[in-house]
């Protein structure tokens, strides 16, 4: 009931709005420079209320009509993290985690709803359950290694995030260490032992493993010691969309 109160009084701010600018097109007001100065002050005053009231009508249009959609059709994931996401924007966050644990009760690796449910928690800077979501991302093979490796880097920019949630940050980056150890070890024992060449390949994979681990020490050192430049913050910043954002 509370709802369609709010809705109606919206519409009725938008209306008015829409009808004040009626009347500024009107050839008397615009005759009568006084008044049409009148009018075009209280237009420019009502503007920004009017904005959010239409964002709200939307939103809440937008909201029902996801809501249709996961009950018409509950076992598409996808349904589910779509009405999650619209439940975050309006702070409805009960009843946002609810809908994302639905998603991942219908697939429990969907990509989608993981990487959805860590920004839900970025967004609240709750880095532990952010972590314990990434987590499980880092766990599906269908993320590809690169992704996980340009996460990791993107978490451990932030020096005090990376020393209040070092062990958990470590314990995240040895599942694509792994991942990339056993590629290595796949590819590089394959193509060098079909060549009869197996100190080449132990070689291989030496070489490569160390080399990965010098790649993924690098963010740790630099968010322990400062030292990221401020140009590659502001290029990182706007190319994830699972950033850390921290409280200043």
């Amino acid at each position: 009931m509370q709802e369609t109160d709010m809705r109606e009084k919206l519409e009725k701010i938008i209306q008015a709005y829409e009808d004040l600018q009626g009347r500024m097109g009107d050839p008397a007001v615009l005759a009568d420079q006084k008044e049409y100065n009148r009018l075009a002050k209280e237009y420019a005053n009502q503007g920004p209320l009017a904005k959010k009231a239409r964002e709200y009508v939307q939103a809440a249009d937008d909201l029902a009509e996801a809501r249709e959609m996961a009950e018409a059709i509950p076992y598409e994931a996808e349904n589910h993290v779509i009405l999650a996401d619209l439940y975050g924007a309006a702070k409805q966050d009960s009843l946002a985690i609810a809908e994302y644990n639905r998603a991942l009760e219908i697939d429990s690796m969907n990509v989608p709803a993981l990487a959805s449910l860590a920004e839900f928690y970025n967004k609240r800077n709750d880095s532990h359950a952010y972590l314990a979501v990434s987590k499980r991302l880092f766990e599906i093979d269908e993320l590809p290694l690169s992704e996980k490796v340009r996460i990791f880097r993107q978490l451990t920019l932030d020096v005090r995030f990376y020393r209040d949630n070092f062990f958990q940050l470590n314990d995240l980056i040895s599942l694509p260490a792994k991942v990339w150890s056993d590629e290595v070890n796949r590819t590089g024992s394959k193509r060098n032992i079909s060549h009869n060449r197996p100190n080449s390949s132990i070689s291989f994979i030496r070489n490569n493993i160390l080399r990965m681990i010098r790649e993924l020490s690098k963010p740790s050192f630099n968010a322990l010691t400062g030292k990221v430049s401020p140009a590659k913050r502001l290029r990182n910043s706007g190319n994830t969309s699972m950033h850390l954002t921290t409280k200043e």
